[in-house]
Order: structure tokens, then sequence, then C-alpha cells
């Protein structure tokens, strides 16, 4: 009995002792780790491997949506930031405190200057800062933090960026500037453009016209459309029409004077897109009695050329043709300038400049 009871107390005492020696470093000395402390590698592998970071990533359509949307806070105020607001710095590709010119013959965004404020005072420059809230897809700000962007060109003196391209589709988008009070900045401090007429908006529309096409910044000047009348329509977006990409009404029109005179159908279309519209409008009357519009001249004001010599007449109506009245009729038109006529979307005639001879078609109408 005593035997074994000393057996017992023999283990005891090294489990305690060893238990005290286990931690009488951190009770009675003070050691601070160091980097020499810890190892990368773990102690059941034989050999080291670099480090590495995975990510895994989403290909989401919707990264090649707009960076800066409108509905988001961006600076954390509490308000949602519509629009442009030169106090919030824009990520992406441009440098927010640089000057930007567009150089035609390299198709691209080249820097010019720095500045302080964001705002440009060259004739033609554009900020980077408002380029990268025009321009930036999600995708795009994704690269410039992984990578520092998507180089088109990288060699030892020159690396270009170039924005993803963007689908002629849903997935194209759009901005839109109206005046100093309702978006609360100048624009002409920020690019090359002048306030809009009273009654219109730029707007700038990002998209890709072909597969194989470069990324684009498209802008209207002065536009009586609001930018989802370009850019959320039936598609093509963001392209020549506006309303519906296939059958709505062009969304240019021309700022400068007309001069000349169309010779064919293609010229009459390209003049009638650029000036036919509200912009340009001089006035609307009945063609009849002592409001008839005879062409001896303009009978509106035209701010748009001296005198009265050049301005455009379009007639619309209905011919009716009644019952027994069928039959196979002679379209003429004749004018000493240019004139065309339309019929059921058919073009019976047109006269280019000066022209003398009638332009007779034949076209069977019949009644309904």
């Amino acid at each position: 009995m005593k035997t074994i009871f000393r057996s017992s107390t023999l283990i005891i005492t090294l489990l305690f002792s060893s238990s005290c020696f286990f931690f009488s470093p951190l009770i009675s000395v003070n050691h601070a780790e160091t980097i020499d402390d810890y190892s990368l590698i773990p102690p059941f592998v034989t050999s080291g491997v670099p480090p590495l970071v995975m990510l895994v990533m989403g290909r989401d359509h919707k990264l090649y949506y707009e960076a800066y949307n409108d509905t988001t806070d961006l600076n954390g105020d509490g308000q949602l930031d519509i629009g442009y607001k030169p106090y919030i710095d824009y990520y992406g590709y441009f440098d927010s405190y640089k000057c930007y010119e567009y150089s035609t013959t390299n198709t691209r965004f080249e820097p010019t200057s720095v500045t302080a404020d964001k705002k440009c005072s060259g004739a033609n420059e554009w900020s980077g800062d408002f380029l990268n809230y025009v321009t930036m897809s999600r995708i795009d700000a994704i690269r410039k933090v992984l990578y520092g962007g998507y180089r088109s060109v990288d060699t030892a003196t020159e690396t270009v960026l170039e924005r993803a391209r963007i689908p002629q589709d849903a997935h194209s988008w759009g901005k839109e500037y109206e005046s100093i009070d309702r978006d609360g900045y100048d624009i002409r401090e920020y690019t090359p453009l002048n306030l809009p007429a009273p009654g219109t908006r730029h707007l700038f529309a990002n998209t890709t016209l072909s597969t194989t096409g470069p990324p684009l910044l498209r802008y209207l000047t002065d536009s009586k459309y609001r930018i989802w009348e370009w850019v959320s329509i039936e598609r093509p977006v963001a392209g020549d029409r506006c309303m519906h990409g296939g059958t709505g009404p062009y969304c240019a029109h021309a700022g400068e004077n007309f001069t000349g005179y169309p010779q064919n159908h293609l010229e009459y279309e390209d003049m009638v897109r650029k000036y036919a519209n509200d912009l340009h409008l001089l006035g609307t009357r009945i063609p009849s009695g002592t409001y008839a519009i005879d062409g001896s001249g303009n009978p509106f004001t035209n701010p748009y050329a001296a005198g009265s010599d050049y301005y455009l007449h379009i007639y619309t109506g209905t011919l009716n043709i009644e019952a027994g009245e069928s039959g196979d009729y002679q379209f003429a038109v004749d004018g000493d300038d240019a004139l065309e006529l339309i019929i059921n979307g058919n073009v019976t005639g047109t006269a280019g400049t000066a022209a003398k001879e009638p332009h007779r078609h034949r076209l069977i109408l019949r009644a309904p």
C-alpha cells in the first residue's frame, strides 16, 4: 500500500513540475515577438511557395454598365449624387486634375495641361474628371484597380488606355446637361461646349457602333430630345435616330447655315434631317388664301441666313381618291431651285438646281 501510494505521488509531482515548466516563460520572463518568431512555411511542408491571393470574379453583364449611375450616394453624405458634381473626384482612366484634347489624328483623348480645380480654359479642352464621370464603365474601374487599366498600346515610349467596348443595346448609357441652374455647374468650364440653347440639352452617349469598332463617346448639342429618348429606345441605341432606333426621327440637327441645293433624293433627305427640326422652325401656317406660301419668298423672319433666300418649306396633306376615280395618275414637280414630292412613301419626283423642266412620275392610286 505504501509503495503504491508513493508511485502515485511521484506521477503527480512530475505532472505538476511539467506544467510549471511549460508556463514559466509566460509568468517570469518578458519577451516581445519579432518577425523571426514567425514563418511563412507551415511546419508540415518541406518547401515554401510564394503566397497567393485568389479572387473569385463574376462574369456579370452589368459590369458593362456605367460606373456612375446617378442613383448612388458617392460621398456618404446621405444624399444621392445625381449628375456631375465637381466636388467629387470621379475615379477612372483620366486624371481628374488634368485637361485633355481629342486628337482626330490619333482618335483618342490626350493630356494637354494640369488643373488645380478640374476646370479647363483651352478652346478644345475637356476636364479629365468630367470624362471619368461620363465615360467610365464598371469593368473599367475594376481593371484600373487591379492592373492600371486595359492597355491597347504599351511600349517603352507610349501607353494608351482603352475603355471597354459597350454593346449598342441596353448596356449603352448616356448623360445630359441642361443649364447652370438645373445642373449646378457651368459646362463651359469642363468641356469645349457652350451652354445649350433655351429649351434644349447637350446629350452624351457611350456605345460601340460595330463589333470591331472602337468604344465611342458621342454627343449631341442643343437637342430637343431627352437622353432616354436616345439611349433607352428600341435598338440600335445612341445612333442617328431618337425615339426608335430604326424608324424614329433623326436626332442631330445642323447649327450652321445651309447653302446650295440638293441634287437627288439622298441629298434632300440629308438636308431635311439636319434642318427640319424645332430649333430651325420659323413658322407654320395653312397655305391657302391670304396665308398662301407661294414660293415668292420666305414669309417668316429668317435669322439663319442673310435675307430670305435660303429656306425650306414642307407641305403635308391628304390626296383623296373617291369611288370611281381609281386609275393611273401622273404627277410632276417643277421649280427653279430644288423640290421633291413623296406620295405614300414613294418619291414621285425630285428636281435639283435650277430645274427648268418638270420631273414626272406615274403612280397608280385606288379608292379605299
